[in-house]
């Protein structure tokens, strides 16, 4: 399930996304929203919040699976989406914000999935197409759809072109989500999945992979910044998983970049070299 709010190139990032969490939270809490989810078998949710910047402002919303103990209804799947958009759309008339337009403000799709395809959904790196997990999990690799960026283009046009523009709504961007949790379980859900397997803190895993770091190879700040401007950051990373330096330095010389500024693990940085030109 897809859930926004309207919003303006007028609007701040706090209003528009303190609205979106508080109606959420708003909704789920009434009773009809409740009884509709009892009659549904509903056992919970996992919710991921995804922040975008377009021509009309920030866009927040969160993409939430909701798990249910048993085939949701043509029946149950029309009352909840009706309870979940009148819901919502209604803590946002209450606060005086414009309502949403039907079809758009809540959208529901039922996915079927086994345990352990929903699981490699969550988790799985962003690879081609668009998928459940790329909504999900990984929305720092995301690129944003036609006409939006997400935050870390932002970040590297400012880096990009020095527009001082888009280091303000960057600035925005960390001041709003500082504190905030990407990915949430509803309480318990997470022990009704995983019952025999303890949650760990992000120390605890840290500290469980026993693997120190590796360099492969370091980029001259001057190739960084080339790489960034043909948004071939997951490109590179994905040359060095599968075939190491050798597959990075065919990714650079297909791309026309100077390997001049490519390195290998033992190999000094030159702060200068070539600064090849980006069209």
């Amino acid at each position: 399930m897809t859930r926004t709010i309207p919003h303006t190139a007028e609007d701040e990032l706090r209003t528009t996304l303190g609205y979106l969490t508080e109606g959420r939270r708003w909704a789920g809490r009434h009773r009809s929203v409740k009884q509709a989810r009892e009659e549904a078998g509903f056992l919970g949710c996992i919710t991921a919040k995804e922040i975008t910047r377009g021509n009309n402002g920030w866009h927040p919303h969160t993409h939430d699976v909701e798990v249910f103990r048993e085939p949701v209804t043509p029946t149950a799947y029309g009352k909840l989406s009706r309870e979940y958009f009148d819901k919502l759309n209604s803590s946002y008339v209450r606060k005086g914000h414009k309502p949403m337009v039907k079809g758009i403000g809540v959208k529901l799709d039922i996915i079927t999935q086994d345990s352990d395809a929903l699981g490699r959904y969550l988790v799985k790196l962003q690879e081609t197409g668009v998928g459940l997990g790329n909504e999900m999990a990984r929305g720092d690799l995301k690129k944003g759809r036609k006409g939006s960026l997400m935050p870390f283009d932002i970040a590297a046009y400012f880096l990009r072109t020095g527009d001082v523009a888009g280091l303000k709504l960057w600035h925005e961007y960390e001041r709003e989500t500082k504190g905030k949790s990407v990915i949430r379980f509803s309480p318990g859900l997470r022990g009704l999945l995983l019952p025999d397997e303890a949650e760990a803190s992000d120390e605890d895993l840290a500290a469980a992979d026993g693997e120190a770091g590796v360099e492969v190879g370091r980029l001259a700040n001057w190739l960084y910044r080339r790489v960034v401007a043909l948004g071939l950051e997951a490109a590179v990373l994905r040359s060095l998983d599968t075939g190491g330096f050798g597959a990075l330095t065919e990714l650079l010389t297909a791309y026309h970049l100077d390997t001049a500024g490519l390195y290998g693990p033992a190999q000094e940085i030159n702060p200068g070299g070539v600064d090849n030109n980006v069209d």
